[in-house]
C-alpha cells in the first residue's frame, strides 16, 4: 500500500505557489495598464476559459476514473460558484457579478492556496486542476476588479452577506440530501485548515459567519473609503 501524501505546507512547493498567486495578477494588470480595450477583455474571457476548462477537465477525470459520486461531486463547493461568477464576471463585465466573485474569493478561495486541499502529488492531474483553479481564481477577480476596473460598490457588504446565505443554504440542504460535507459545513476537512482553529460542529459555523462578516467588512474597507471620497468631492 502506497503511504499517503502529506501537501508540503510552508515549504518551498508552497511557497512558490503563494509567490505566484501573488504576483501573477500585479504583472498582468500592469503589463496591461495601458493596453487596448480589445486586448483587455480578450485576456479577461481567456481567463474566463481557462478556469471552467479547468473546472469540467477535473470533473471528466473524476467520471472517467469512476471517483464521481453526488457526495462528492456536484458543484457545490463555494469554489465552483466563484468560477461561475468569475468567469461571467470576466465574459460579460458585469460588475455585480465581479464584486460577488472578488469577496468570494479573497475571503474564502483563498483559503485554499493558504492552507491546500491536495491530496496527490505534483504533476497528479488533480494537484494541477487545484493548482490552476485556485491561483487562477485569485487572478482572475483581481483582473476583473483592478483591470476591467469593475469595483466593488455601495452596498457590496450586504449583497455579499445575503448571497453567502443563499449558498449555505443551498449547501446544507444537498448536504443532508447526499450526506455530504460541501463546504465544509457539516466537518472540518480531514487534511488541516484553519477551520481547525475554530470550535467543534455546528459551533464553528456561527464562528464562520462571523468570520466572513468580518472579512467582506475589511475587504469592502477600501472601496467604501474611496467611494466616500468620491462623493465628498462631488
Amino acid at each position: 500500500m502506497e503511504a499517503p501524501y502529506y501537501y508540503p505546507y510552508w515549504q518551498a512547493e508552497h511557497l512558490l505557489f503563494l509567490i505566484f498567486t501573488v504576483l501573477a495578477p500585479i504583472i498582468l494588470i500592469r503589463f496591461l495598464k495601458h493596453g487596448e480595450k480589445n486586448k483587455k477583455e480578450n485576456v479577461a474571457k481567456g481567463i474566463a476559459l481557462v478556469l471552467l476548462l479547468n473546472w469540467l477537465i477535473y470533473q471528466g477525470y473524476r467520471m472517467m476514473s469512476g471517483f464521481w459520486e453526488l457526495k462528492y461531486d456536484l458543484p457545490l463547493e463555494l469554489c465552483n460558484w466563484a468560477v461561475f461568477i468569475t468567469a461571467a464576471a470576466l465574459w460579460y463585465k458585469r460588475q455585480r457579478w465581479a464584486e460577488l466573485a472578488f469577496f468570494w474569493v479573497m475571503a474564502g478561495s483563498i483559503h485554499g492556496i493558504i492552507t491546500p486541499d491536495i491530496h496527490e502529488p505534483f504533476p497528479h492531474l488533480t494537484y494541477l486542476t487545484f493548482v490552476i483553479g485556485h491561483g487562477g481564481l485569485v487572478l482572475g477577480v483581481m483582473y476583473a476588479v483592478f483591470g476591467l476596473q469593475l469595483k466593488p460598490q455601495k452596498g457590496a457588504w450586504l449583497r455579499v452577506m445575503a448571497a453567502s446565505q443563499i449558498y449555505m443554504a443551498v449547501a446544507m440542504l444537498f448536504n443532508w440530501w447526499t450526506s455530504a460535507n460541501y463546504g465544509y459545513l457539516m466537518q472540518k476537512p480531514t487534511g488541516g485548515s484553519f477551520l481547525d482553529l475554530l470550535h467543534d460542529w455546528p459551533y464553528y459555523l456561527l464562528e464562520l459567519e462571523l468570520i466572513g462578516a468580518i472579512s467582506y467588512g475589511l475587504l469592502y474597507l477600501p472601496f467604501w473609503w474611496s467611494l466616500r471620497k468620491e462623493t465628498m468631492l462631488k
